[in-house]
């Protein structure tokens, strides 16, 4: 089935389409080409706000997205779903 959100790939830095996400072969590609986070960063941004939400323990992703966003442009905020699993915190901080 076709994305039911918007992404972009980081195989090719741009929107990825409904033809693509369906594609098996894209996604071994996705496993074995380097990543375009960069362009894709870029790209998710565009020409306004954005939230970026990284899926997965920690936040180096989201790190590299807000410093990659730089100052001057458009604004980006970049949130975490998961802790690492050798941070220990309350589920409320």
């Amino acid at each position: 089935a076709a994305p039911g959100l918007p992404f972009v790939s980081c195989v090719t830095g741009r929107p990825i389409t409904a033809e693509l996400a369906r594609d098996p072969q894209y996604w071994g590609t996705h496993l074995r080409r380097p990543v375009r986070f960069a362009d894709a960063v870029r790209t998710a941004i565009g020409d306004g706000p954005a939230v970026l939400v990284e899926v997965g323990p920690g936040n180096t992703l989201s790190t590299l997205a807000r410093a990659g966003a730089g100052t001057g442009g458009p604004r980006c905020a970049a949130v975490t779903t998961m802790r690492r699993p050798d941070e220990a915190a309350d589920d409320g901080q």
